[in-house]
């Protein structure tokens, strides 16, 4: 869907509801936070105890616009002397959360201070640790919370919101509404976000049915129920320095997203497919990278909670399922000689060193066991692994291996080799 406008279903704030900025509060209250942390462009400014519940004020005033539709009422809360590009993200964050499926949104903020980003001018400034939470309706099960560097200024004794979103992207676990103006589509299980100015072959309409069919035919394979799933091929965020699990680039990756709640700290909301932009047309060209994503999806609950080679084994053996490795030998041939190391299934800690090879022999590891034992013996091992949470080391995954297949894990990675040897692809 392009962006509409449309009212949110419910708002939360978390101090009483301000109409718009919040008058700058005198007195002596004493800081809540080291003072030497206030910053900004005067350095002899100290935020003081009422400082801090007006930027509380503040927020709370964004929260109720967005709950009444009311994009004046935001943009009031916004620096009047900041930049035309400030407001622009402001006005789109404002469109995008009234466009969105949203259920609700809320802001938690913190009383603990920060260096504040700097703001034009020498008006005072103060940052806090605000936390954006956001639930979109069926793809997030819990508000999904996210850190919001949030910088206030003050203008002739008003408080407003000077900077936001500045944040390093480790503190920031998706917030695709930030930046520019999304659409969104939903087909089935999936719930996908686009740039609204994206290519017809990259709109939210387009992608979200191709998703939803990769989805369901992973799932269908694998014998699972397709889980609810955020896609987000918004350009918004750190989009292109996206990395796997051996730190490569990726051109998709899949990761859980968290509630930040005081009742649901800690709590998968939900999780996310993150689409490189700058590679979509390529995504859906070649949709093996999607299925693999999808398959770590849909075996969600054994991320972590199983050796690497495990879940990126399934997850290449279904993305590209039903060619084998023997069927992909020419895209293979470029890859390490995998003569020089030992077949030997890699533990996690080591995962990573040689990527390709790693890979690899993960997808043929994967080939055999299915091949020999059937693919519910496969998901039986990442299940019995996961249930009895042993040290990723090689005796502990023979001894999974063995309990279940009735074989080792030098066996299983001599099987892997002898695949791609049989193949053409390991060594000369």
């Amino acid at each position: 869907m392009r962006p509409t406008r449309r009212r949110l279903l419910s708002a939360a704030v978390v101090l009483a509801v301000a109409a718009g900025p919040v008058a700058a509060c005198s007195g002596d209250g004493s800081a809540t936070y080291d003072p030497s942390s206030a910053g900004g462009t005067d350095d002899h400014y100290r935020v003081t105890d009422a400082d801090l519940d007006a930027f509380a004020e503040v927020m709370a005033a964004r929260g109720q616009a967005l709950s009444d539709g009311d994009r004046e009422a935001f943009l009031a809360t916004v620096d009047p002397d900041a930049g035309r590009a400030f407001r622009a993200r402001e006005t789109n964050l404002f469109d995008n959360l009234q466009s969105l499926p949203v259920v609700s949104v809320a802001y938690d903020v913190g009383r603990s201070g920060l260096s504040p980003d700097e703001i034009d001018g020498d008006d005072p400034t103060g940052r806090v640790q605000v936390v954006e939470q956001v639930r979109l309706e069926d793809a997030l099960s819990r508000p999904v919370g996210n850190q919001v560097g949030t910088t206030f200024v003050q203008r002739e004794g008003t408080w407003y919101v000077g900077a936001e979103g500045d944040l390093p992207s480790s503190s920031a676990q998706d917030r695709p509404w930030y930046g520019g103006l999304v659409s969104w589509s939903r087909s089935g299980p999936v719930l996908l976000l686009a740039d609204a100015d994206a290519p017809s072959s990259q709109d939210a309409e387009t992608l979200a049915p191709q998703v939803a069919e990769d989805l369901t035919g992973v799932a269908d394979l694998l014998g699972q129920e397709a889980p609810p799933v955020l896609v987000d091929a918004t350009s918004n965020g750190e989009a292109s320095e996206l990395s796997n699990a051996s730190g490569e680039f990726a051109g998709a990756i899949t990761r859980p997203l968290y509630a930040a709640t005081a009742d649901d700290l800690g709590r998968e909301a939900g999780i996310l497919v993150k689409l490189n932009p700058d590679y979509i047309d390529q995504l859906v060209a070649d949709r093996r990278t999607m299925r693999h994503e999808l398959t770590h999806v849909v075996l969600r609950r054994y991320s972590g909670r199983v050796p690497t080679w495990m879940s990126e084994g399934i997850a290449e053996y279904v993305g590209t399922y039903p060619a084998t490795v023997a069927d992909d030998e020419p895209a293979w041939s470029t890859y390490v000689d995998l003569e020089a190391r030992r077949p030997v299934l890699v533990a996690t800690g080591n995962w990573g060193r040689d990527p390709s090879g790693d890979y690899l022999l993960a997808r043929a590891a994967a080939q055999y066991v299915v091949t020999r034992h059937g693919l519910d013996a496969y998901l039986d091992v990442m299940r019995t692994f996961a249930r009895k949470a042993p040290l990723d080391t090689p005796d502990a995954t023979s001894e999974v291996l063995q309990d279940v297949i009735g074989e080792s894990g030098e066996e299983v990675g001599q099987g892997a080799y002898a695949l791609l040897t049989d193949a053409g692809t390991a060594g000369s």
